[in-house]
Protein backbone atom coordinates (compact mmCIF):
# COMPACT_ATOMS: atom_id res chain seq x y z
CA UNK A 1 0.00 0.00 0.00
CA UNK A 2 1.44 3.36 -1.08
CA UNK A 3 -1.25 5.95 -0.36
CA UNK A 4 0.00 9.25 -1.77
CA UNK A 5 -1.51 11.43 0.97
CA UNK A 6 0.44 9.51 3.64
CA UNK A 7 3.47 7.92 1.97
CA UNK A 8 4.70 10.24 -0.79
CA UNK A 9 7.87 11.61 0.77
CA UNK A 10 8.41 14.12 -2.04
CA UNK A 11 5.44 16.04 -0.58
CA UNK A 12 6.08 18.89 1.86
CA UNK A 13 6.47 17.78 5.48
CA UNK A 14 6.28 21.25 6.99
CA UNK A 15 5.10 24.75 6.15
CA UNK A 16 6.10 25.35 2.54
CA UNK A 17 7.78 28.69 3.20
CA UNK A 18 10.28 26.95 5.53
CA UNK A 19 10.90 23.85 3.39
CA UNK A 20 12.99 23.11 0.28
CA UNK A 21 11.03 23.44 -2.96
CA UNK A 22 8.91 20.32 -3.38
CA UNK A 23 6.26 18.72 -5.56
CA UNK A 24 3.42 20.04 -3.42
CA UNK A 25 1.06 18.20 -1.13
CA UNK A 26 1.45 18.00 2.64
CA UNK A 27 2.58 14.86 4.46
CA UNK A 28 3.92 15.70 7.92
CA UNK A 29 5.49 13.06 10.16
CA UNK A 30 2.34 12.51 12.21
CA UNK A 31 0.24 11.93 9.11
CA UNK A 32 2.66 9.24 7.91
CA UNK A 33 2.64 7.56 11.31
CA UNK A 34 -1.16 7.45 11.45
CA UNK A 35 -1.51 5.70 8.09
CA UNK A 36 -3.62 2.54 8.40
CA UNK A 37 -2.53 0.02 5.72
CA UNK A 38 -5.68 -2.07 6.11
CA UNK A 39 -8.53 0.34 5.42
CA UNK A 40 -11.46 -0.01 7.87
CA UNK A 41 -13.93 -0.55 5.03
CA UNK A 42 -12.16 -3.80 4.05
CA UNK A 43 -13.40 -7.10 5.40
CA UNK A 44 -11.06 -9.34 7.41
CA UNK A 45 -10.75 -11.62 4.39
CA UNK A 46 -9.88 -8.72 2.08
CA UNK A 47 -7.40 -7.39 4.63
CA UNK A 48 -5.37 -10.60 4.41
CA UNK A 49 -4.26 -9.55 0.93
CA UNK A 50 -2.49 -6.42 2.23
CA UNK A 51 1.09 -7.65 2.58
CA UNK A 52 2.98 -4.42 3.26
CA UNK A 53 3.46 -0.72 2.72
CA UNK A 54 5.64 1.31 0.39
CA UNK A 55 6.81 4.91 0.48
CA UNK A 56 7.58 6.83 -2.72
CA UNK A 57 10.08 9.65 -3.10
CA UNK A 58 9.79 11.05 -6.62
CA UNK A 59 12.87 13.11 -7.44
CA UNK A 60 11.74 15.83 -9.86
CA UNK A 61 12.74 18.40 -7.23
CA UNK A 62 15.55 16.39 -5.60
CA UNK A 63 18.99 16.58 -7.21
CA UNK A 64 21.35 15.51 -4.42
CA UNK A 65 21.68 12.95 -1.61
CA UNK A 66 21.36 15.50 1.20
CA UNK A 67 17.97 16.59 -0.07
CA UNK A 68 16.87 12.98 -0.54
CA UNK A 69 17.79 12.19 3.07
CA UNK A 70 15.94 15.30 4.24
CA UNK A 71 12.76 14.17 2.50
CA UNK A 72 12.94 10.58 3.75
CA UNK A 73 14.10 11.02 7.36
CA UNK A 74 12.50 10.64 9.85
CA UNK A 75 9.31 9.86 7.91
CA UNK A 76 10.86 6.53 6.96
CA UNK A 77 11.10 5.66 10.67
CA UNK A 78 7.43 6.55 11.18
CA UNK A 79 6.36 4.38 8.27
CA UNK A 80 8.52 1.47 9.45
CA UNK A 81 7.16 1.45 12.98
CA UNK A 82 3.61 1.76 11.70
CA UNK A 83 4.10 -1.13 9.28
CA UNK A 84 5.98 -3.48 11.60
CA UNK A 85 3.96 -2.97 14.77
CA UNK A 86 0.56 -4.21 15.77
CA UNK A 87 -2.15 -1.61 15.42
CA UNK A 88 -3.06 -1.68 19.12
CA UNK A 89 0.44 -0.70 20.27
CA UNK A 90 0.98 2.22 17.87
CA UNK A 91 1.14 5.50 19.78
CA UNK A 92 2.36 8.66 18.06
CA UNK A 93 3.13 10.59 21.24
CA UNK A 94 5.24 7.70 22.50
CA UNK A 95 6.95 7.48 19.11
CA UNK A 96 7.93 11.17 19.22
CA UNK A 97 9.40 10.76 22.71
CA UNK A 98 11.60 7.89 21.52
CA UNK A 99 12.44 9.67 18.28
CA UNK A 100 14.86 12.06 20.02
CA UNK A 101 17.25 9.18 20.67
CA UNK A 102 16.82 7.89 17.13
CA UNK A 103 17.71 11.30 15.71
CA UNK A 104 20.99 11.10 17.62
CA UNK A 105 21.79 8.05 15.48
CA UNK A 106 21.07 10.08 12.34
CA UNK A 107 23.27 12.86 13.68
CA UNK A 108 26.18 10.53 14.42
CA UNK A 109 25.85 8.90 11.00
CA UNK A 110 25.94 12.29 9.29
CA UNK A 111 22.46 12.07 7.79
CA UNK A 112 20.66 15.27 6.77
CA UNK A 113 17.34 14.63 8.51
CA UNK A 114 14.33 16.92 8.81
CA UNK A 115 13.27 18.62 12.05
CA UNK A 116 9.94 19.74 10.62
CA UNK A 117 8.03 17.72 13.21
CA UNK A 118 9.38 20.16 15.82
CA UNK A 119 7.91 23.08 13.86
CA UNK A 120 5.97 25.58 15.92
CA UNK A 121 2.23 25.24 15.35
CA UNK A 122 -0.57 27.62 16.13
CA UNK A 123 -4.19 27.58 17.26
CA UNK A 124 -6.37 30.67 17.00
CA UNK A 125 -9.78 31.34 18.47
CA UNK A 126 -12.03 34.26 19.22
CA UNK A 127 -11.91 36.06 22.57
CA UNK A 128 -13.58 39.13 24.04
CA UNK A 129 -10.50 41.27 23.35
CA UNK A 130 -9.47 39.96 19.94
CA UNK A 131 -7.90 36.75 18.69
CA UNK A 132 -6.30 34.38 21.18
CA UNK A 133 -3.15 32.80 19.77
CA UNK A 134 -1.69 29.58 21.18
CA UNK A 135 1.78 28.37 20.10
CA UNK A 136 3.16 24.89 20.68
CA UNK A 137 5.90 22.53 19.53
CA UNK A 138 6.52 18.78 19.88
CA UNK A 139 10.07 19.51 21.09
CA UNK A 140 10.51 17.99 24.55
CA UNK A 141 12.13 20.13 27.26
CA UNK A 142 12.28 23.07 24.89
CA UNK A 143 10.81 26.57 24.78
CA UNK A 144 9.15 28.59 22.06
CA UNK A 145 10.27 32.19 21.49
CA UNK A 146 8.31 34.55 19.27
CA UNK A 147 8.15 38.06 17.84
CA UNK A 148 5.41 40.22 16.35
CA UNK A 149 7.66 43.05 15.14
CA UNK A 150 9.05 41.42 11.99
CA UNK A 151 12.36 40.26 13.50
CA UNK A 152 13.63 36.67 13.64
CA UNK A 153 13.14 35.17 17.12
CA UNK A 154 16.11 34.38 19.35
CA UNK A 155 16.29 33.28 22.99
CA UNK A 156 16.21 36.98 23.84
CA UNK A 157 12.79 37.35 22.25
CA UNK A 158 9.47 36.86 24.04
CA UNK A 159 9.30 33.43 25.67
CA UNK A 160 5.93 31.82 25.06
CA UNK A 161 4.28 30.70 28.28
CA UNK A 162 0.58 31.29 27.70
CA UNK A 163 -1.84 32.28 24.91
CA UNK A 164 -1.74 35.94 23.90
CA UNK A 165 -4.13 38.32 22.18
CA UNK A 166 -3.84 40.13 18.84
CA UNK A 167 -6.53 42.50 17.63
CA UNK A 168 -5.08 43.77 14.35
CA UNK A 169 -3.18 42.39 11.36
CA UNK A 170 0.17 41.01 12.49
CA UNK A 171 3.05 38.78 11.43
CA UNK A 172 3.99 36.25 14.11
CA UNK A 173 7.35 34.49 13.89
CA UNK A 174 8.46 31.73 16.27
CA UNK A 175 11.22 29.16 16.81
CA UNK A 176 11.55 26.30 19.31
CA UNK A 177 14.87 26.26 21.21
CA UNK A 178 16.52 23.76 23.54
CA UNK A 179 19.87 24.12 25.30
CA UNK A 180 20.71 27.24 23.32
CA UNK A 181 20.06 25.58 19.95
CA UNK A 182 17.24 26.25 17.48
CA UNK A 183 15.48 22.93 16.79
CA UNK A 184 12.60 24.03 14.61
CA UNK A 185 12.38 25.85 11.30
CA UNK A 186 11.19 29.44 11.46
CA UNK A 187 7.42 29.61 11.85
CA UNK A 188 5.90 32.65 10.17
CA UNK A 189 2.23 33.45 9.92
CA UNK A 190 0.58 36.57 8.54
CA UNK A 191 -2.69 37.18 10.34
CA UNK A 192 -5.49 38.94 8.48
CA UNK A 193 -7.91 39.85 11.23
CA UNK A 194 -11.57 40.20 10.28
CA UNK A 195 -14.97 39.56 11.81
CA UNK A 196 -14.83 35.83 11.03
CA UNK A 197 -11.39 35.25 12.57
CA UNK A 198 -11.55 32.77 15.42
CA UNK A 199 -15.24 32.09 14.94
CA UNK A 200 -16.45 28.50 15.09
CA UNK A 201 -18.07 26.80 12.14
CA UNK A 202 -19.60 23.48 11.19
CA UNK A 203 -18.96 21.64 7.96
CA UNK A 204 -19.82 18.18 6.68
CA UNK A 205 -17.85 16.00 4.27
CA UNK A 206 -14.38 17.31 5.16
CA UNK A 207 -11.73 15.01 3.71
CA UNK A 208 -9.81 13.76 6.79
CA UNK A 209 -6.64 13.61 4.70
CA UNK A 210 -6.85 17.36 4.12
CA UNK A 211 -8.44 19.05 7.13
CA UNK A 212 -5.64 21.59 7.88
CA UNK A 213 -5.56 20.33 11.45
CA UNK A 214 -9.28 20.85 12.03
CA UNK A 215 -10.42 23.30 14.69
CA UNK A 216 -10.56 26.84 13.32
CA UNK A 217 -8.69 26.09 10.08
CA UNK A 218 -11.07 28.12 7.89
CA UNK A 219 -11.22 31.06 10.30
CA UNK A 220 -7.75 31.16 11.87
CA UNK A 221 -6.78 34.38 10.06
CA UNK A 222 -4.05 32.64 8.01
CA UNK A 223 -4.61 32.36 4.26
CA UNK A 224 -3.72 29.21 2.34
CA UNK A 225 -1.32 29.56 -0.58
CA UNK A 226 -0.41 27.56 -3.66
CA UNK A 227 2.91 26.26 -2.31
CA UNK A 228 1.47 23.50 -0.15
CA UNK A 229 -1.77 22.06 1.13
CA UNK A 230 -1.15 22.46 4.88
CA UNK A 231 -3.60 25.35 5.39
CA UNK A 232 -6.34 24.20 2.99
CA UNK A 233 -9.50 22.35 3.98
CA UNK A 234 -10.58 19.82 1.37
CA UNK A 235 -13.55 17.80 0.22
CA UNK A 236 -13.40 14.77 -2.06
CA UNK A 237 -16.14 14.64 -4.65
CA UNK A 238 -18.44 16.55 -2.28
CA UNK A 239 -19.72 20.11 -1.99
CA UNK A 240 -17.87 22.54 0.26
CA UNK A 241 -20.44 24.02 2.68
CA UNK A 242 -19.19 25.70 5.89
CA UNK A 243 -21.64 27.42 8.24
CA UNK A 244 -20.05 30.14 10.40
CA UNK A 245 -21.48 31.28 13.74
CA UNK A 246 -20.69 34.97 14.27
CA UNK A 247 -21.93 34.53 17.90
CA UNK A 248 -24.27 37.53 17.63
CA UNK A 249 -26.09 39.52 14.96
CA UNK A 250 -23.31 41.31 13.09
CA UNK A 251 -23.14 44.05 10.45
CA UNK A 252 -21.76 42.49 7.26
CA UNK A 253 -20.53 44.32 4.16
CA UNK A 254 -18.36 41.63 2.54
CA UNK A 255 -17.99 37.84 2.60
CA UNK A 256 -15.21 36.09 0.73
CA UNK A 257 -13.34 32.80 0.47
CA UNK A 258 -10.43 31.49 -1.61
CA UNK A 259 -10.29 28.21 -3.54
CA UNK A 260 -7.28 26.47 -5.05
CA UNK A 261 -7.09 25.72 -8.79
CA UNK A 262 -4.63 22.84 -9.26
CA UNK A 263 -6.20 20.49 -11.80
CA UNK A 264 -2.99 18.50 -12.31
CA UNK A 265 -3.39 17.34 -8.70
CA UNK A 266 -7.13 16.70 -9.19
CA UNK A 267 -8.02 19.91 -7.31
CA UNK A 268 -10.77 21.78 -9.15
CA UNK A 269 -12.54 25.06 -8.57
CA UNK A 270 -16.20 24.88 -7.59
CA UNK A 271 -18.65 25.11 -10.47
CA UNK A 272 -20.54 27.76 -8.49
CA UNK A 273 -20.37 29.53 -5.13
CA UNK A 274 -23.31 31.04 -3.24
CA UNK A 275 -23.43 32.99 0.03
CA UNK A 276 -26.32 33.04 2.51
CA UNK A 277 -27.05 34.85 5.80
CA UNK A 278 -29.49 34.08 8.61
CA UNK A 279 -30.29 35.00 12.19
CA UNK A 280 -31.91 31.71 13.20
CA UNK A 281 -30.30 29.00 10.98
CA UNK A 282 -33.78 28.29 9.62
CA UNK A 283 -34.58 31.13 7.24
CA UNK A 284 -31.73 31.90 4.83
CA UNK A 285 -31.29 34.86 2.51
CA UNK A 286 -29.03 34.50 -0.50
CA UNK A 287 -26.59 37.37 -0.99
CA UNK A 288 -26.47 38.13 -4.71
CA UNK A 289 -23.57 39.43 -6.79
CA UNK A 290 -20.64 37.01 -6.46
CA UNK A 291 -17.34 38.28 -7.90
CA UNK A 292 -14.73 35.72 -9.00
CA UNK A 293 -11.10 36.77 -9.51
CA UNK A 294 -7.58 35.38 -9.23
CA UNK A 295 -5.71 36.57 -6.14
CA UNK A 296 -2.99 39.04 -7.11
CA UNK A 297 0.51 37.62 -6.66
CA UNK A 298 -0.87 34.17 -5.87
CA UNK A 299 -1.71 32.42 -9.16
CA UNK A 300 -3.98 29.40 -9.00
CA UNK A 301 -5.73 30.85 -5.93
CA UNK A 302 -9.15 32.22 -6.85
CA UNK A 303 -11.24 34.47 -4.62
CA UNK A 304 -15.03 34.42 -4.50
CA UNK A 305 -16.49 37.52 -2.90
CA UNK A 306 -19.80 39.27 -2.41
CA UNK A 307 -20.51 42.82 -1.18
CA UNK A 308 -23.65 43.53 0.75
CA UNK A 309 -25.37 45.44 3.53
CA UNK A 310 -26.63 42.76 5.90
CA UNK A 311 -27.02 42.11 9.61
CA UNK A 312 -26.88 38.44 10.58
CA UNK A 313 -25.50 35.94 13.05
CA UNK A 314 -24.94 33.03 10.69
CA UNK A 315 -23.17 32.89 7.34
CA UNK A 316 -23.30 29.87 5.04
CA UNK A 317 -21.19 29.26 1.96
CA UNK A 318 -22.28 26.67 -0.60
CA UNK A 319 -19.59 25.78 -3.13
CA UNK A 320 -20.76 23.15 -5.61
CA UNK A 321 -18.29 20.42 -6.53
CA UNK A 322 -17.86 19.29 -10.13
CA UNK A 323 -18.13 15.75 -8.71
CA UNK A 324 -15.84 13.44 -10.65
CA UNK A 325 -12.83 14.59 -12.65
CA UNK A 326 -13.99 15.38 -16.22
CA UNK A 327 -13.47 13.32 -19.35
CA UNK A 328 -9.98 13.77 -20.78
CA UNK A 329 -8.43 14.37 -17.36
CA UNK A 330 -5.95 11.84 -15.92
CA UNK A 331 -8.42 11.19 -13.09
CA UNK A 332 -11.51 10.99 -15.27
CA UNK A 333 -14.31 9.18 -13.48
CA UNK A 334 -12.73 9.50 -10.03
CA UNK A 335 -13.85 12.04 -7.39
CA UNK A 336 -12.24 15.46 -7.63
CA UNK A 337 -10.79 17.46 -4.74
CA UNK A 338 -11.90 20.96 -3.73
CA UNK A 339 -9.69 23.03 -1.42
CA UNK A 340 -10.94 26.16 0.35
CA UNK A 341 -9.44 28.73 2.77
CA UNK A 342 -9.63 31.45 4.30
CA UNK A 343 -13.18 32.67 5.11
CA UNK A 344 -13.14 36.43 5.72
CA UNK A 345 -16.10 38.59 6.73
CA UNK A 346 -16.09 42.37 7.00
Amino acid sequence: MAASAYLYFNFYQGIASTEPLSFGGFTPLKKTYLFEPVAPELTAEQGKHIIGVQACTWTEYIDNTNLLEYNDLPRLAAMSERAWSKKEVNDYENFVKRLDNFLDLYENAGFNYSKSHYAVQVNSKSSSNGIEVELFSALRDGNVYYTINGTTPTERSIKYDKPFIINKDATIQAIAYRDGKAYSPLFKAEYHINKATGKSYEMADVNPQYNAGGGYALTDGIRGNKKSYDAWVGTYGKDFCPLIDMEKSTDITNININFLDEEGSWIFLPKEVKFYVSNDKQRWKEVIGVIKQEVAGNPKVVNYSVYCIEKARYVRIVAKSIGNCPEGHSGAGYPSHMFGDEIEIK
